[in-house]
């Protein structure tokens, strides 16, 4: 199989039907990978179309296996991943022309900025920066769980061909990767033999090259070559050993890295999967550690092919130690890629294109033929299905809803909108109506529901939490944006919506900014819905008070004017802060503290500011309102329930969001640091809970004091709970010893030397983990303590840990 050449556009020249896409350029300057930047004439937006072989025309298998990755290439919601949206072919006079479209994206692919950098390569802190970023976007991805056009689940998307054509380099220098799945499928496609020297090839894994199953570590063994080419200007190339499938090869140590950074490379480049690291992150913490030797660039800034990585005899080299180099992170603003409404209407309908051809392809009987356009020069067609069935059989099922009650599936009436009987769990439907869905679950003795946006021929899957002796009440009110409060405590949701509450009797409230409150008590039964209707809130109406006529006397003026300080606050997403003043903590487990570990050795910080925390967890619904999706394992407990299942990476990322959001509010958002974290909890005490001392280990017998304050293994019931249900600190802190653990800004290490003061103490300046504080609902009772210490990789994520924030005025 081979590839056409295909001729090249030039700039301003129409492609496709209609004239549909003008080209603006040509993205390489190699030819070979026809790729443009164009606009969509059709909906004004500027696009990336790539060419495909030829073969794709004509081959049936290939066509089903790139519609299936594409599709799975919409659930890839980040930033900074170049999506593919629709699948086409044109007409031209030496044939058929199949190409696929992305959204666009700003700067340069990776090869463009090599070759424009001094020696082609660049410097180790720009390595480190673009490294990290291409990890934090492949973590993501592995960690997925998607499902494709068949209604399969499955975890982790791969590139599975990724190399400097599919990296993008913005003027920021921002990481884009594109063709996630797309790439990988057009290295298998196609010959070994024609390819095997082929620039995208070279950076392939051995199993891959080898034809057998790939999975995360393909990826990081692209990496590793990438980070190895960035460094020494070189291409991989097999005939040296690096980055190959040949036998009897093996990784030559380059004299441009250090010994340390050839080990990294080594193990990242293991001819076996197993013997490379377990994540992209183990290894870019791994590398980042490493100690540099630096070759000195020379002085000539003209772009020069290529380089050996092989040192000349008057190279200079400099040995720079980096341990605990890191890269900066990911921007804090980053323009658009286009109108989002037009983005999200252009990939909602070309997807519905994808899952339809996925659909007639498995249907097909027998197998289907390639709708041939008529020879019109320049014209676009959509890739075609002929149907030469004789009949049409039923449609497989595109919805799956099942029923759970505390993480087990159970049976269960299914309603839609409370009245129409859909059937019995495990339920299989063809189709519902487009739009907002309300379904409603009924068990023996329990009951529950939820509500999405449905798209038909749109598969999805649905588990509906369902909850014993409770009720479900519908809230509404024609004021909008008013929270809802259940008993006094904030639920986290807007009107209208509904609520799970257990049996018994409630009193339900609306709360807005700028409005008079309502309340309405309400009687729940169990097993039972009911529907509660507000009606519109009172606006508050401010008016100037009538001035009082007193006796003129004269007023001394104030000596000094202090304003006030406020000492708590609550920004636009419901997070409410609580200021904590400077001042000076013992961190550290004293001596008589039974359960002290080893690393709680005191010394003294001085914290020389004043900083606001949060004084509950980050929950489900603001981690949704930010990410716009759902990371948490216990969504049963509802969205007051904080988010878990989060890795440091993805906090950090929540926060750049974050902080774009709210920009004008005055305030930066970041995590606490472990000191900062510490002194928070401890509120003035030096006992090991913020009530006293803790007296019983374990999970059982219950420890009063902890029970008190903190949702642990022995009274969570194996879940987490809403925030700030149990006794805060003296602060107004809530859940620091239990229901989830938190992560840190800072880096695990062994503390300073005990007896030593140390001013705003930010942790050490290197280690691969990262800081977690505080207990969880699975933790015994030990592990609550408000000194006990535990470290994570940052790319690690379980049920457990989830985070707090601290802000700080803009100007600090």
């Amino acid at each position: 199989m081979q590839r056409m050449k295909y001729r090249l556009y030039k700039s301003g020249e129409f492609f496709g039907n209609q004239q549909r896409y003008q080209i603006i350029e040509q993205i390489s300057r190699d030819h070979r990978d026809e790729m443009y930047r164009v606009r969509d004439t059709s909906e004004d937006l500027i696009l990336v179309i790539k060419l495909l072989p030829q073969d794709f025309v004509g081959n049936k298998e290939l066509q089903f296996h790139f519609l299936d990755v594409l599709t799975r290439n919409h659930f890839l919601n980040h930033d900074y991943i170049v999506q593919a949206l629709s699948f086409e072919s044109i007409a031209e006079s030496n044939g058929q022309i199949p190409f696929f479209t992305m959204t666009d994206i700003p700067g340069q692919i990776l090869v463009e900025v090599l070759a424009d950098a001094i020696d082609n390569r660049l410097p180790i802190e720009r390595v480190l920066r673009l490294g990290y970023q291409i990890g934090q976007i492949l973590d993501y991805t592995h960690h997925l769980e998607i499902m494709d056009a068949r209604g399969n689940f499955s975890k982790g998307i791969f590139h599975g061909c990724l190399n400097p054509h599919h990296i993008f380099v913005s003027d920021q220098d921002k990481v884009f990767i594109s063709e996630f799945g797309i790439a990988g499928l057009l290295a298998s496609a196609f010959e070994r033999p024609l390819y095997r020297h082929h620039r995208h090839h070279l950076y392939l894994s051995p199993e891959q090259h080898q034809g057998g199953a790939y999975d995360h570590r393909a990826d990081l063994f692209a990496l590793a070559c990438i980070l190895f080419h960035m460094l020494t200007g070189s291409p991989p190339d097999p005939q040296r050993g690096l980055c190959t499938h040949l036998e009897g090869y093996t990784l030559e140590p380059s004299s441009i890295l250090s010994r340390e950074q050839n080990d990294v490379l080594a193990k990242a480049l293991s001819l076996k999967p197993a013997d490379r690291y377990n994540t992209v992150f183990d290894f870019i913490e791994a590398f980042a550690d490493a100690p540099a030797t630096l070759i000195k660039p020379s002085p000539s800034k003209e772009r020069k092919e290529p380089v050996s990585p092989a040192l000349s005899p008057t190279s200079t080299t400099t040995t720079v130690q980096l341990t605990g180099t890191r890269a900066t992170g990911l921007s804090n603003k980053m323009r658009s890629l286009f109108d989002p409404g037009k983005r999200k209407a252009y990939a909602m309908l070309s997807l519905v294109v994808i899952l339809c051809f996925s659909t007639l392809y498995i249907l097909m009987k027998p197998a289907p033929t390639i709708v041939q356009p008529e020879s019109v020069n320049g014209d676009a067609i959509k890739i075609g299905i002929a149907d030469n069935r004789e009949s049409t059989p039923t449609p497989e099922p595109n919805i799956v809803i099942s029923a759970s009650f505390q993480g087990m599936s159970v049976p269960a009436d299914i309603y839609l909108d409370n009245e129409e009987l859909l059937g019995h769990t495990p339920l299989q439907l063809e189709s519902l109506p487009a739009g907002t869905i309300n379904l409603f679950a009924r068990g023996s003795d329990t009951i529950g529901f939820i509500s999405f946006e449905y798209s038909e021929s749109y598969p999805v899957r649905i588990d509906i939490p369902l909850f014993q002796d409770s009720a479900l009440v519908s809230i509404s009110s024609p004021t909008e944006q008013a929270a809802i409060y259940v008993d006094g405590q904030e639920t986290g949701r807007l009107a209208p919506a509904i609520l799970a509450l257990p049996s018994g009797k409630h009193t339900l409230s609306l709360r807005k900014e700028g409005f008079s409150p309502a309340d309405q008590n309400v009687e729940c039964a169990p097993l039972t819905s009911q529907v509660v209707q507000f009606n519109q809130l009172n606006e508050i109406t401010k008016t100037k008070p009538t001035p009082r006529i007193t006796q003129k006397t004269p007023t001394p003026l104030p000596t000094k004017t202090v304003p006030a300080s406020r000492s708590d606050w609550r920004n636009s997403y419901g997070m409410t802060f609580v200021r904590i003043p400077a001042g000076k903590v013992v961190i550290g487990a004293s001596q008589t503290d039974r359960f002290r570990g080893d690393d709680e050795t005191t010394f003294t910080v001085e914290l020389t500011y004043d900083y606001y925390i949060m004084t509950t967890e980050v929950t489900q619904d603001q981690w949704y309102s930010i990410m716009g999706n759902q990371k948490a394992k216990f969504l049963n407990c509802g969205g007051n329930c904080p988010v878990e299942n989060v890795n440091w990476y993805e906090v950090q990322r929540f926060i750049e969001l974050l902080n774009e959001k709210t920009g004008t509010d005055g305030y930066r958002y970041r995590l606490p640091t472990e000191v900062e974290w510490e002194y928070a909890a401890r509120a003035g005490r030096n006992s090991s809970l913020s009530e006293g001392e803790l007296a019983m280990p374990g999970c059982s017998p219950i420890d009063a004091i902890l029970a008190r304050i903190a949702w642990y293994c022995g009274n969570s019931e194996h879940t987490t709970h809403p925030v700030g249900q149990k006794k805060g600190n003296a602060f107004g802190l809530y859940d620091l010893s239990g229901n989830v653990m938190e992560w840190c800004q800072d880096r695990y290490g062994d503390y300073p030397q005990a007896g030593t003061t140390i001013k705003n103490y930010e942790g050490p300046s290197y280690g691969r983990n990262r800081v977690i504080r505080g207990g969880s609902w699975n933790s015994k009772a030990e592990d609550c303590r408000i000194t006990k210490r535990f470290s994570y990789g940052p790319g690690r994520d379980n049920n457990e840990t989830g985070f707090r924030l601290v802000a700080l005025p803009s100007k600090k």
